[in-house]
C-alpha cells in the first residue's frame, strides 16, 4: 500500500477537491492528513471526510491536528514518522492544491526502481492549460539569494551565501507542454509539491531538515538523497 501525505491549513475548497481527486484516481492508498491549525472549518470537515463514510470505506485514513501552524516541513516529519511506523510500499507527499489523473500512481511507482530514492512527475499549472508547474529543478551558481544568506547545512558543504535556483531551464516553469518533456531523465531536485519517495531511503537518510521552515526543503532534501 502507499502511504499519501497531506498537510493543510485554513485551505478548506482546494483540500477537499485535491482528496476526492485522490480518492477517485487512485486505489489501494492509506491517507496520512495533517491539519496545521485551521481556522476555517478544514479539520471539522477532514474528520467528517475520514469518519462520515465519504471515502466509501475504500481508504483507511489517519487524521492529525497541530493546535498551530508549525511549518511545512515540521508538520510533514509528522506524518513521515506516523508512515514509517508500518511498512509502505511508497510514500507520497501531495500539496493539498494538487489534483492527481488517472494512472499516476502506477506511473510513479514504475519509476520507483529499487536504488531510485526520490520520483518526481511533471505538474501542469491549474491556471494555463497546456504550461507545466514543474519537471524537477537543477542548479544555477553562484549569484547570492537573499532569502537563504543564513542557512547552512553539512550536506550542503557550504558556509558562506548560496543559490540554489528554482527557476532554471529544467524547472521549466511556464513552459509549454512540449512532447519531448515526457521522458524520464535524472533531475538534481524533486520539487515536493508532489513527490514518492523511497520508504528505504527515507529510513537511512532521516527526515526532512526541520530549519527549512518550507522554501528550499527539497532542495536540501534532494541533495542529501544524492
Amino acid at each position: 500500500m502507499v502511504d499519501i501525505i497531506v498537510l493543510s491549513w485554513n485551505t478548506l475548497d482546494i483540500t477537499s477537491d485535491s482528496l476526492y481527486a485522490l480518492c477517485e484516481y487512485t486505489d489501494s492508498l492509506r491517507l496520512i492528513v495533517l491539519d496545521n491549525g485551521s481556522e476555517d472549518g478544514t479539520y471539522e470537515w477532514l474528520d467528517d471526510f475520514g469518519s462520515g463514510g465519504k471515502i466509501q470505506n475504500k481508504h483507511p485514513m489517519v487524521l492529525l491536528r497541530n493546535e498551530k501552524n508549525v511549518g511545512y516541513t515540521k508538520g510533514v516529519n509528522q506524518c513521515l514518522r506516523v508512515s514509517l511506523e508500518s511498512e509502505p510500499e511508497a510514500i507520497v507527499l501531495l500539496n493539498s492544491d494538487a489534483f492527481v489523473t488517472q494512472g499516476w500512481k502506477e506511473a510513479m511507482l514504475a519509476a520507483m526502481e529499487p536504488d531510485v530514492g526520490i520520483v518526481g512527475p511533471k505538474v501542469l499549472s491549474t491556471n494555463e492549460i497546456g504550461f507545466i508547474e514543474s519537471a524537477g529543478d537543477t542548479w544555477i551558481v553562484p549569484r547570492p539569494w537573499y532569502g537563504c544568506q543564513n542557512i547552512s547545512h553539512e550536506s550542503l558543504s557550504v558556509e558562506e551565501p548560496f543559490v540554489l535556483s528554482r527557476n532554471c531551464c529544467a524547472h521549466r516553469s511556464g513552459w509549454e507542454q512540449l512532447e519531448d518533456w515526457n521522458k524520464q531523465e535524472d533531475i538534481d531536485v524533486a520539487t515536493f509539491a508532489t513527490v514518492m519517495l523511497n520508504p528505504k531511503m527515507v529510513r537511512e537518510i532521516g527526515l526532512l531538515d526541520e530549519q527549512f521552515i518550507i522554501y528550499f526543503s527539497d532542495t536540501e532534501y534532494s541533495m542529501r538523497a544524492k
